[in-house]
């Protein structure tokens, strides 16, 4: 059963959100794994294991204040829920979920604590 409690977040997913919110070479926000196991200077797999709390993190010290939008997409991730379901879910379009947790709208907020969602 997974936590729908995101005031509670796993070194993983601390680190998938900081990873969400850098930018690459002044490019746009959100680095791939790649990008992110270049810049903490580890093999992809090393990295990839971390994020998803298969071992536990050893990279350095790292901050990590997510947005209402980052946590509406760690909710979609932690519930394997793909955009297009959630979309038919909050009857939106995916294209809407995705703005709408890139720019931090209190609506796809309000519809993830109708489905039991817990927000900090």
């Amino acid at each position: 059963m997974i936590s729908k409690d995101l005031r509670k977040l796993t070194q993983g997913e601390k680190l998938w959100l900081w990873r969400r919110s850098h930018a690459w070479g002044g490019g746009s926000r959100g680095l791939t794994q790649f990008q992110a196991a270049v810049c903490w200077k580890m093999p992809v797999k090393r990295y990839w294991e971390c994020e998803t709390d298969r071992v536990t993190w050893v990279g350095g010290k790292f901050s990590c204040s997510p947005k209402v939008g980052d946590l509406c997409a760690l909710a979609r991730r932690r519930s394997g829920l793909t955009l297009r379901k959630v979309a038919r879910l909050l009857h939106i379009s995916h294209v809407t979920v995705l703005a709408w947790e890139k720019y931090n709208e209190i609506k796809l907020v309000q519809g993830w604590k109708r489905m039991g969602w817990r927000f900090p």
